[in-house]
């Protein structure tokens, strides 16, 4: 997921990075893929935008 995350801030960043870690904990050797979509990552985002996850097992 690295790469992607130029407009994330840092709170943004931590919390993506504690949700990768709760993931691959859960799921561990079935995650295929793990990948931040969207607005945040396109960088046409605004205040009410989200953060898109898509978790492929």
């Amino acid at each position: 997921m690295s790469g992607a995350l130029n407009y994330m801030n840092t709170t943004e960043n931590l919390a993506i990075a504690r949700f990768r870690d709760a993931v691959m904990s859960s799921l561990g050797g079935e995650v295929v893929q793990m990948s931040v979509f969207g607005s945040k990552v396109r960088g046409d985002f605004n205040a009410d935008s989200d953060i898109d996850i898509l978790v492929v097992v």
